[in-house]
């Protein structure tokens, strides 16, 4: 058995702390004794820099030191927005600008849907149709049946003037032609065709018969678009063809502008437009207004 084995582990842990007691003077010494540090040329051996330096010095400096470092980024981060930086920050100034802006946007999502229905509702009024059926068809997809029909649509003041002003007021009677071809189906208001069918050739232009507004431009099968153009008073003219483009909702339109240009199908088979125009909601016979 060897001699460490004899004197067992509390034996060990004396001896660990009797070194360590022995080499306090060691330690004493790097803390309160002085040293000179001396640079020297290399050459000459010349003393350059001397000074005077011992462990307490230093602990001193550097604790003196950390603790102005600490101070001054306190004073950074308390006085200046850089502690807007620190994550999980909370600023009195952007919650409350924050709050703000979500109340406006608020207000705002709520003013232009109320501009969305009363757009809706003079659309309406301009085709001809109740915009009560509209409410009712809405109220119904969001709540009860049953509280719709007990919630009327009343009439308001301006609404009933609007109405009277789309009767009286009337376009200017000098409608252009929107093509000129022949005509292979004519009006015929006692049945579902309220419109005439003009027969053209590639690349022919449809025009805009008065001046207005593009209220849609639909794209259906086979590459047939459907254009509907809103006139003075409650005009209303219906374009449906083949071909591409040359407007989109929203635009104004002048009487006799290009809105569409008519392809071919292929073959034979010559271009068509289908023409319709509505006058307080009714559809009327094109051929009393036009010159074709």
């Amino acid at each position: 058995m060897s001699k460490s084995e004899k004197i067992g582990f509390f034996g060990r842990i004396r001896r660990f702390f009797r070194r360590l007691w022995r080499g306090r003077h060691t330690i004493g010494d790097l803390v309160k004794h002085r040293h000179r540090f001396i640079v020297l040329d290399t050459d000459t051996f010349k003393e350059k820099i001397s000074f005077q330096l011992s462990g307490m010095n230093l602990f001193i400096f550097f604790g003196i030191t950390s603790l102005v470092l600490m101070f001054i980024t306190a004073l950074l981060l308390a006085l200046t927005p850089l502690r807007e930086l620190i994550p999980g920050y909370s600023n009195a100034d952007v919650s409350e600008l924050a709050y703000s802006n979500a109340k406006v946007v608020d207000s705002l999502e709520v003013q232009l849907h109320a501009q969305e229905e009363l757009l809706a509702d003079i659309q309406d009024i301009m085709m001809g149709r109740d915009p009560s059926q509209r409410h009712a068809l809405t109220e119904r997809s969001h709540g009860d049946s049953s509280t719709v029909e007990m919630t009327p649509y009343l009439h308001s003041p301006e609404d009933s003037l609007l109405r009277d002003e789309m009767r009286q007021r009337g376009g200017d009677r000098n409608y252009a032609c929107p093509l000129q071809g022949k005509i292979i189906s004519k009006f015929n208001g006692n049945s579902d065709v309220n419109g005439i069918t003009i027969e053209g050739n590639p690349g022919d232009k449809v025009l805009s018969i008065q001046s207005g507004i593009v209220l849609m431009t639909d794209k259906g099968t086979d590459n047939v678009y459907t254009i509907v153009i809103q006139h003075s008073g409650v005009d209303l003219s219906i374009y449906k063809a083949a071909g591409s483009l040359t407007v989109s909702s929203g635009m104004m339109v002048q009487a006799g502008e290009t809105i569409m240009q008519l392809k071919g199908s292929g073959g034979n088979k010559k271009p068509t437009l289908y023409f319709e125009m509505l006058k307080s909601g009714e559809a009327v016979n094109p051929s009393q207004w036009i010159v074709f």
